[in-house]
C-alpha cells in the first residue's frame, strides 16, 4: 500500500519531524546496521565479532537485507526523504510537497515521489505537468542512492510521468559518497524554469516508424508491445503526446514489477529525450 506524506508551506515542516516520524507515517519498516558475528570452524570454536562486516537487519522481523563490509554507508530511507525535504523547504515558492512510496521486498529497494502539486502547468487543456522528485535507495547496495528532478505529466493519483528531467545526482552507499547531495536538489530547484513547449510540439507530430522501433528498446515483453501497437492501429494518425502517454499509462498501470517499471521509465526518458 502506498502512503503519504504531506509537508505545507503554511503548516508541517521537515524540522517538525524526526526520521522516525516520516517512517511511521510512510509506512516503512525500520532498518539498521548491526555487528556480524562469525563462528570459527577450527581450533576451540565459537564465535566473535567481524570487525571488517555490517549487516543491514530490520530487528522487528529478524530480517537480514545483506551484510556489507565496514566502508558501506548506510542511509535509512526515511532520512533520505527528510534531507530532500530539507532542501525544498529553501523554496517555498514551490507550495505543498507530497511523498509517496513504494518498495519491494519489505523495502529492501525503495521508490518515492516527491510532489509539487500546487504547481501547475498546462500542455493542452486538461493536460497538467507538475514539478516532481524521484528518490531511490536501497538497503542491499543493488540501487544507489539518487534522486532525480524533473517535470511530470500528471496520469492520476499514484502513476505520474516524466517529461523533462532538470537535474539528477547519484551517490554510491560508500563512506564519503554523500556530500552535498541534498544541496544538488536546492541549487536545481533555484534555477528551475518549466519548460513544457516541447509537450506542446508532440501535439503536431504524428508518430512515426522510428518512433514504434524505439518501443522495441524499452524491454517490454509481447503482450506489452502488443498493446501500443494495437493503439497505434486505432489511431494512424496519433501524436506524439497521445504515444507517450498510452506507453507511461502502460508502465504505471501494465507493470507490476517494481524493478522494470524503473528500468522502463529510464528507457522512455532517453528515447523521448530525441522526439
Amino acid at each position: 500500500m502506498i502512503e503519504q506524506l504531506v509537508f505545507d508551506k503554511n503548516g508541517l515542516k521537515s524540522k517538525d519531524l524526526t526520521a522516525e516520524n516520516v517512517r511511521n507515517v510512510l509506512g516503512l519498516p525500520k532498518v539498521e546496521m548491526a555487528s556480524v558475528a562469525v563462528k570459527f570452524h577450527k581450533g576451540p570454536g565459537g564465535w566473535d565479532i567481524a570487525k571488517e562486516a555490517k549487516a543491514a537487519i530490520n530487528p522487528e522481523i529478524r530480517k537480514v537485507y545483506r551484510v556489507f563490509s565496514k566502508e558501506y554507508r548506510f542511509v535509512p530511507h526515511e532520512q533520505g526523504i527528510l534531507d530532500l525535504t530539507k532542501a525544498a523547504e529553501a523554496n517555498p515558492e514551490y507550495g505543498r510537497l507530497v511523498w509517496k512510496v513504494d518498495g519491494h521486498d519489505n523495502f529492501r529497494r525503495m521508490h518515492a515521489r516527491g510532489i509539487f502539486p500546487d504547481l501547475d502547468f498546462e500542455v493542452k487543456e486538461g493536460d497538467i505537468v507538475n514539478p516532481q522528485i524521484e528518490y531511490f535507495n536501497s538497503y542491499d547496495g543493488s540501487w544507489s542512492e539518487k534522486f532525480i528532478f524533473g517535470a511530470y505529466r500528471v496520469v492520476c493519483s499514484n502513476g505520474l510521468t516524466v517529461g523533462e528531467k532538470f537535474a539528477m545526482e547519484t551517490a554510491r552507499h560508500v563512506e564519503g559518497q554523500r556530500k552535498d547531495f541534498a544541496i544538488k536538489l536546492d541549487e536545481a530547484l533555484h534555477n528551475f524554469s518549466i519548460q513544457n513547449g516541447i509537450w506542446k510540439e508532440w501535439l503536431n507530430k504524428e508518430v512515426s516508424l522510428a518512433h514504434l522501433n524505439q518501443v522495441e528498446e524499452m524491454g517490454l515483453n509481447k503482450s506489452e508491445k502488443a498493446e501500443v501497437v494495437d493503439s497505434l492501429s486505432e489511431d494512424p494518425g496519433m501524436n506524439l503526446w497521445l504515444f507517450y502517454n498510452i506507453i507511461t499509462a502502460l508502465i504505471t498501470h501494465g507493470i507490476q514489477s517494481l524493478n522494470k517499471q524503473v528500468r522502463t521509465w529510464d528507457h522512455l526518458r532517453y528515447q523521448s529525450s530525441n522526439w
